[in-house]
């Protein structure tokens, strides 16, 4: 018999695995531009309760329009409609078939991995907090995404009159499942598709090999901004700012790229310490706010450790977070000691960066990826730093 120690031990486990759980590698081809009813597994082939509905019989929709469940009517707030967002695999959803208004995560992209987080109407803009992948379960049966993996869930797992329909980290249950219904058939929609939800541009990156990451803005030049951790540590630990700095040979010069667990994202390990990553300080809040500091903490495989990177050619890199921020020299400067941030993304050569194998010193590319450029001079050596 488990002790109550080993219970508590594997729960805590179960736990950390739902956390660090990703989107899933594909979703649904949906049907667009038609209208759907949507009702909860818990009620679905029973009555005809618990599917989404706005408050009151409204004429027009508006903002701030809680969305919740409640018995099926024939309101135009009863039905929505899905249509393609800019990411792949994720839809944007128009309730009451107002093409202004859609259905978003109240509070916007900060709120997208907050459980209790409640839905809501809001005017069409298109970022994150209104876009949902459609994960089919079978036989018509769906679970609902955010961009950062909360699903849609009833508050409470009730299925009762004016529940909010609200975000929750993923799990099982029929609280957190779907039916899409066609409001002149009564039929649901089943989807014979699914599609990469991998961003376009995510470059499939080589793994495992140490790399060195230098600005494009000292790229070529001199052996100046490149990644590093302050000091020559022996160790990685938490809290160490990722900043620019001259090259040398201290571990704290490679990193090594390894999958996450979303499609087209990558962890960065830090000098060779598997159990440490480079991380967005603060967490999951703070991966789309401008001056957010990298730094490393220990693994956790959240999305604040997970990291796009698009080839521009030649080995240069822009990289991204899961909400499209940017890696980027702080101040546009290449000085040492210059932070390396997150800004909203832009051109210029402070958020371009240029992958080096740490052992050949020859530009890193994608697999399959275009050849290198012309080989440039890497600029005269420094000095070993010693802070």
């Amino acid at each position: 018999m488990k002790t109550a120690k080993q219970i508590f031990l594997t729960l805590v486990v179960l736990h950390l695995f739902t956390l660090v759980q990703g989107q899933p590698a594909e979703g649904a081809v949906m049907k667009t531009g038609q209208s759907f009813l949507i009702q909860s597994a818990m009620k679905y082939g029973i009555d005809k309760n618990a599917y989404w509905d706005l408050p009151g019989v409204p004429d027009r929709i508006t903002k701030d329009m809680d969305l919740k469940v409640h018995g099926l009517d024939s309101g135009k707030d009863r039905k929505f409609i899905l249509t393609p967002s800019s990411q792949p695999g994720y839809y944007e959803i128009i309730p009451g078939s107002d093409w202004n208004m859609r259905i978003d995560v109240a509070g916007g992209n900060s709120k997208i991995a907050k459980n209790g987080a409640p839905l809501s109407t809001w005017t069409k803009h298109g970022s994150y907090s209104q876009r949902f992948l459609f994960k089919h379960l079978g036989g018509g049966k769906f679970k609902i995404y955010t961009p950062m993996g909360h699903a849609l869930c009833l508050a409470g797992r009730s299925p009762d009159n004016r529940t909010a329909v609200n975000l929750w980290e993923d799990h099982d249950g029929p609280w957190m499942e779907w039916y899409l219904i066609d409001p002149n058939t009564y039929k649901t929609f089943v989807p014979s598709e699914t599609q990469s939800t991998a961003p376009k541009h995510a470059a499939n990156m080589q793994t495992n090999t140490p790399v060195l990451i230098q600005s494009a803005m000292k790229y070529g030049i001199d052996r100046g901004a490149y990644w590093d951790l302050p000091g020559v540590p022996d160790h990685i630990s938490k809290d160490m700012d990722v900043q620019a700095y001259s090259l040398d040979s201290g571990k704290d010069r490679r990193f090594i790229l390894t999958p996450s667990s979303q499609p087209g994202y990558f962890e960065l390990v830090p000098g060779r310490d598997w159990n440490m990553r480079v991380d967005v300080k603060g967490g999951n809040s703070k991966i789309a706010q401008d001056g957010a500091q990298l730094s490393t903490w220990t693994k956790h495989g959240s999305h604040s450790q997970r990291f796009l990177f698009k080839h521009l050619g030649g080995g240069k890199y822009k990289i991204y977070t899961p909400l499209n921020h940017a890696v980027c020299l702080a101040g546009r400067s290449a000085e040492n000691n210059t932070d390396v941030v997150l800004w909203q993304d832009h051109n210029g050569p402070w958020m371009e960066w240029h992958l080096i194998n740490a052992n050949t010193y020859k530009p890193v590319l994608p697999a399959n990826g275009p050849a290198p450029l012309k080989k440039r001079n890497p600029g005269k050596r420094v000095p070993i730093r010693t802070n």
